[in-house]
């Protein structure tokens, strides 16, 4: 078979990943070249399991030359450059379909879409950006600068096109930088650069996703301002500049400036749903909702609608979430913050229809449905969306419904694990034993397992099960690791084994949710008997409760325990900020301007509950104090367009 792809690599002590990304890609490339940079671990036995073209090359701190050697060394018409830290999925094999409708003799630039992890390697954060990873064999296309190294052709300017290739790359989580210090190496080569007056906009741009990764928002966005000039209007990167910028506008609360680069960004590329996402975010956060809801809408309908889109144009810049998770997921908060429950369950059942896999929105779902639809009606809404549920489906659903202490979905649910011969596992076993009140079954299956494991989940059902049987025995198995540390603190607390310690507010929060946990599963006893083994911690606990009940719509819960901490001058200014939002949705403008007023004594409001009150109320005496309110707060937004028509009487 003719070659098609060559895929080229540099490498240097990658033993950690290296496997990861070759057997990713292993079936989609025909020929793999790779250059190590001096590797002292098993990197090179690692890349000899999947390829004979390995090359040694010495490191002259220069990513440009050593990539340069790998693309000599390719044979076939196409080459894709990967890092060891990146990897391919499986769907990625339309790559070679796309490239055989191409001419391999012209100088293209194949752009990909890279997700970048970022932070703790299970947080989930990502940051996504894009680059050229696939061009023609041509000696006349080589990289160029000594780092975030770009592709230059020698006659002229690249021609570059969006493909279908999706990069994953995790060399920015937490463990990775810590491991190999990387951007402590990659800053001190733009020093150098900077040193010897080399640094072009394009290389701004690199150093400001640099400082982008490691949440320093500031120092980005210098770097973004420098690159971001019209002499680079035509470069594919340059409308990545500007959503970077509007996005460390965005972390920064720079709101004028966010709102006049996403306008000007709206007006050269209209056909992007990222920037009417932005522009919802920035409405959101200065409490124009509606407006909000309006731009979250048109992202979502720039995605959906293929007769709106610019030919040869995808319908978004960096990621088709801008047009379909994300305003989803905003209009969802929206939704329930205004006490829409209808619009939001419409909002979170598109969440889960495009990602059935996403346990939190199916909780939140489920939680919103079972207030008001009966078992049967809610069964037949999953069937829909878990047509032909895989085995993970159904230990989700299962692990959801006993969460959420729905007996007749859990006995549902079970059946069906059952039917499948799906095993349960020991956590799962755990939370069934004690959603049943099943001590007896509880107790044997703790017994029969030689070593509990050490998860932060299952050691919370524990906790709960100590509590709630009143057997001591059960704290005994709560670890000191790190995760669990507040747990086996709570436990030695409530046992009266260290009765004098002082609960921090991790321990507190720790606390709080395991409280949360009791209430669901429907242990109202346990719940009362722990409140009152902490009652020393009686209104920090009310505040954190009033705070969960009133972020899941359980407001009269909620304003029960809010009621009391009034009386005892002690609900916090989040207790107050989100009593005045429920008196301005009721139209109860005096007690919700009390409750501004007694917020901001105890926090900082945001100026989005000020836009809030002045939307809603014709009062012009109210209007005009929380005018003055908002000038002397929020000073640094009067200048903002969008909100005028709020701040002039």
């Amino acid at each position: 078979m003719e070659k098609l792809i060559t895929l080229c690599m540099i490498v240097k002590n990658e033993e950690a990943v290296l496997s990861r990304c070759l057997e990713s890609v292993k079936n989609i490339v025909d020929e793999i070249v790779i250059v190590d940079t001096g590797s002292t671990d098993y990197t090179k036995t690692i890349a000899r399991q999947y390829t004979d073209l390995i090359f040694d090359f010495s490191w002259s701190n220069d990513f440009s030359a050593a990539k340069n050697e790998a693309i000599s060394k390719a044979t076939a018409p196409w080459i894709l450059v990967l890092d060891a830290d990146e990897y391919l999925q499986h769907e990625d094999l339309d790559i070679r379909s796309f490239l055989k409708e191409l001419d391999p003799q012209k100088p293209l630039g194949v752009i990909s879409s890279i997700i970048n992890y970022v932070g703790h390697p299970n947080s989930g954060k990502m940051v996504e950006s894009s680059a050229a990873r696939i061009f023609p064999r041509n000696a006349d296309i080589v990289f160029v600068r000594p780092i975030h190294e770009q592709l230059s052709y020698r006659h002229g300017e690249l021609t570059y096109i969006n493909g279908p290739l999706v990069i994953y790359h995790t060399g920015y989580t937490q463990d990775t930088v810590q491991l190999k210090n990387k951007t402590e190496r990659n800053l001190s080569i733009f020093q150098a650069m900077q040193h010897s007056g080399s640094l072009k906009p394009y290389d701004y741009y690199t150093l400001g996703n640099e400082y982008m990764m490691t949440e320093q928002y500031q120092l980005a966005l210098k770097q973004y301002q420098k690159a971001f000039v019209k002499e680079e209007f035509e470069k594919y990167w340059f409308p990545y500049c500007g959503a970077q910028m509007i996005t460390a506008y965005l972390k920064l609360e720079q709101y004028k400036e966010a709102c006049l680069l996403i306008d000007s960004c709206l007006q050269y590329w209209p056909q992007y749903s990222d920037f009417y996402w932005f522009k919802g975010s920035v409405l959101y956060d200065l409490g124009l909702y509606d407006a909000a809801v309006a731009e979250l809408q048109m992202a979502i309908t720039r995605s959906e609608k293929p007769g709106i889109q610019i030919a040869d144009h995808q319908p978004w810049l960096i990621s088709p979430n801008y047009g379909t998770s994300l305003p989803y997921q905003r209009l969802a908060v929206i939704h329930l913050e205004h006490l829409r429950i209808r619009e939001a369950v419409y909002c979170l059942t598109k969440l889960l229809y495009s990602n059935p896999n996403n346990e939190t929105v199916l909780f939140r779902l489920l939680q919103l449905m079972s207030q008001s639809e009966s078992a049967d009606s809610i069964i037949s809404f999953l069937d829909k969306v878990y047509d032909a549920p895989k085995e993970h489906h159904l230990l989700m659903l299962l692990r959801v419904t006993l969460n959420l202490g729905n007996l007749p979905l859990y006995h549902y649910y079970k059946e069906e694990c059952s039917k499948k011969s799906i095993p349960l596992p020991i956590h799962l076993q755990l939370l069934q034993a004690l959603v049943l009140d099943r001590l007896d079954l509880f107790s044997s299956l703790i017994e029969s397992c030689s070593l509990v494991p050490d998860d932060l989940e299952l050691m919370t059902t524990i906790s709960s099960a100590s509590i709630v049987w009143k057997e001591r025995r059960f704290a005994a198995l709560i670890s000191k690791s790190n995760e669990a540390s507040a747990l086996k603190f709570i436990l030695d607390y409530y046992w009266g084994i260290s009765p004098d310690n002082v609960l921090s507010q991790k321990d507190i929060a720790v606390l709080t949710k395991l409280l949360t946990q009791l209430f669901q599963l429907g242990f109202f006893d346990t719940y009362d008997r722990l409140m009152e083994r902490f009652n020393a911690y009686a209104d920090e606990l009310a505040n954190e409760l009033g705070h969960y009940f009133y972020s899941i719509q359980q407001i009269e819960l909620a304003i029960d325990y809010y009621s009391i901490l009034i009386n005892k001058n002690k609900l916090s200014g989040k207790g107050y900020e989100n009593l005045a939002k429920l008196y301005i949705l009721q139209g109860e403008y005096e007690e919700a301007f009390y409750f501004i007023k007694q917020a901001l004594q105890l926090i900082a409001v945001p100026p989005s509950l000020y836009v809030t009150f002045l939307q809603h109320c014709q009062v012009q005496n109210l209007n005009n104090q929380i005018r003055e309110l908002l000038q002397m707060k929020h000073s640094d937004l009067l200048d903002i367009p969008l909100l005028k028509p709020y701040l002039i009487n």
